[in-house]
C-alpha cells in the first residue's frame, strides 16, 4: 500500500492568509446588538441557544481567541451577558452547558466557568442522555478538563 501524495498541497501562508481571511469576517459579521446569535449560524442556533459550541458564539470565540490571542471585549461581553439556564440548555459539551463552561475556562474565567458548571446536576436532562454532543459524557469530558 502506498502512501497518498496530494498534488498542489496547500503551504502555510496560504493556510494562514485563509485563516487571517475567516478572522476578519467573523470580526466584520459581529452582531453584539442581537440576542438570539453573535455571528450568522446555522439555522439551528434559533432551536438550540446562542452560546453552544456547536451552532453559537463558544465555538467561534474559541476560534478568534487562538488565531487573535484574546478576544475583542464586545464580544467577551456579549458572551458573559447571556442568561445561561437549565431550560435552554442542555448539560452536553457540545450543545450545551458543560461548552459553555469550557469555554469560560478557556478564556480565562475559571470562576465563571465553574459557576455555569454548577447547573448541570440540577438540569432535568442531567443523565437523559449518554452523549458527548447532548448528554452526560459531555459534561463527563468538561469535569476533566475543568479539574
Amino acid at each position: 500500500m502506498t502512501t497518498p501524495t496530494f498534488e498542489g498541497a496547500l503551504n502555510s501562508s496560504v493556510l494562514n492568509e485563509t485563516i487571517h481571511a475567516l478572522t476578519q469576517q467573523i470580526l466584520a459579521t459581529t452582531d453584539t446588538t442581537r440576542t438570539d446569535r453573535l455571528w450568522p449560524a446555522d439555522p439551528i442556533i434559533f432551536q438550540t441557544n446562542p452560546l453552544n459550541i456547536a451552532y453559537g458564539a463558544c465555538g467561534t470565540a474559541l476560534f478568534l481567541k487562538e488565531t487573535l490571542g484574546a478576544l475583542p471585549s464586545a464580544v467577551t461581553d456579549w458572551i458573559c451577558a447571556q442568561p445561561i439556564d437549565n431550560a435552554s440548555y442542555p448539560p452536553g459539551l457540545y450543545s450545551g452547558v458543560a461548552g459553555v463552561a469550557w469555554t469560560f475556562a478557556e478564556l480565562g474565567m475559571l470562576d465563571r466557568a465553574w459557576d455555569v458548571f454548577r447547573f448541570i446536576p440540577e438540569s432535568p436532562l442531567a443523565f437523559r442522555c449518554s452523549d458527548i454532543f447532548n448528554g452526560a459524557a459531555g459534561w463527563g469530558l468538561a469535569a476533566l478538563h475543568l479539574y
